[in-house]
């Protein structure tokens, strides 16, 4: 009988493909081992299915969180002692989170020397729960995600940009006069250019550098080992419910080993993640006035009553594929452009434009193409009369990789 069965739940569509092509290895690997059964029952078949799943699972890395701290990776933690707060919209609930990566050091290692400099921020702030031994049980403490493996710290940017706001490289005040006035009170020796002992507290583009995090963060402007640059304003609910609270769930499933994780190609569960939280920053990337303040229910009892600064930042969205793009030759612009059929004439800023609005227009696209394929399943042939049900969007996935 070659007709397929109906449809289970969820819909499944009817779709005609070659025998095994585009298959899922799990998929494949049950169709063939029913298939080699011969004739069965549906219980035969739902018994045999069954034991492949128990084989799976049990093949599964098993992790604990303090598992994914002794090597090298990509980190993601709650800076507690820091509050953020949009100027426009009080009410709007964002988070301080630091996203960092080690490749030569382990991500304990890395942490237990930020852990140390957080300490001698203004106001004595309580110990940061992010290493471990100062991590309970299994508890997560301060951390929100880890993502253990040494081909994670290559993606570790596009992490960061994905999942919030560029608060580490804001823009202080404005252009003509970027030093706020409690800065110049504790350093009387700024010069007019902005710099202190020939460094500067921002750069050329107005955004804070290492120097100026470290007058805020600490008294005297000590040097901040933290590596300021990388903090970003989190949604609440991104950092709590979607990312940290999956990772405590099961932390091995953001290692780079996990099934179906694979780094380079943003495939896994951990890559999903990321996704689901960058879609839902995508209304918030727009210019903001935010205001930075230390988060007094996270100090130390005895320094109460010391008068902490606030640090007024404009967040300026960066802009993953136009920074790809701009980054282009102007040669490897104009093939690209020709590629598309486009004009390849003009300055390189036009060629830039002309290259995002195509290339914006093609990734609105294939995101339009995945949602309609999220949801539904594809049976697929696997002889002598036997389907196996699959998500369509897997297997389209699975088609283009090999096609690559």
């Amino acid at each position: 009988m070659d007709t397929p069965p109906p449809p289970g739940q969820g819909g499944a569509l009817l779709v005609s493909l070659p025998t095994r092509v585009g298959v899922p290895e799990f998929a494949t690997s049950s169709a063939a081992a029913i298939e080699r059964a011969g004739s069965a029952t549906t219980e035969d078949i739902n018994a045999l299915i069954q034991r492949l799943q128990a084989v799976k699972a049990s093949r599964v890395p098993r992790l604990t969180i303090k598992d994914c701290l002794p090597v090298p990776g990509v980190y993601v933690y709650h800076v507690a002692g820091l509050t953020v707060q949009e100027a426009d919209r009080p009410e709007a609930r964002w988070c301080v989170v630091k996203v960092g990566m080690t490749i030569d050091n382990t991500i304990d290692g890395r942490l237990q020397t930020e852990l140390r400099d957080i300490m001698r921020w203004r106001g004595s702030p309580r110990r940061p729960r992010i290493t471990i031994n100062s991590l309970d049980g299994d508890g997560v403490g301060d951390i929100v995600a880890l993502f253990p493996g040494a081909s994670w710290p290559g993606s570790e940017k596009k992490i960061r940009r994905r999942l919030g706001l560029p608060l580490g490289t804001g823009i202080v005040g404005e252009p003509s006069d970027p030093v706020p006035d409690w800065m110049r009170q504790e350093h009387s020796d700024i010069r007019p250019d902005a710099t202190l002992n020939g460094a500067g507290i921002v750069d050329g583009s107005g955004k804070i550098t290492n120097l100026g995090w470290s007058m805020f963060f600490k008294r005297g402007g000590r040097e901040t080992s933290i590596g300021p640059s990388e903090l970003i304003m989190m949604r609440e609910w991104d950092m709590g419910e979607v990312l940290r609270k999956s990772f405590k769930e099961n932390p091995a499933s953001f290692a780079s080993t996990f099934p179906g994780t694979n780094v380079d190609q943003e495939t896994g569960p951990a890559w999903g993640l990321i996704k689901e939280v960058q879609d839902n920053l995508r209304s918030d990337r727009q210019r903001l006035r935010v205001k930075v303040r230390f988060n007094c229910g996270n100090l130390g009892q005895e320094r109460m009553d010391e008068q902490l600064p606030e640090l007024e930042l404009e967040l300026q969205d960066e802009d993953e594929l136009r920074s790809a793009v701009e980054n282009m030759l102007r040669d490897e612009l104009r093939a690209a452009l020709a590629d598309e059929g486009a004009s390849t004439n003009g300055s390189k800023a036009e060629l830039v434009e002309r290259l995002l609005v195509i290339r914006r227009a093609a990734a609105a696209r294939e995101a339009e193409a995945a949602a309609r394929l999220r949801g539904y399943t594809v049976l697929v042939h696997a002889g002598d009369g036997l389907y196996a049900e699959v998500g369509a969007h897997e297997v389209v996935a699975h088609e283009e990789q090999k096609e690559e």
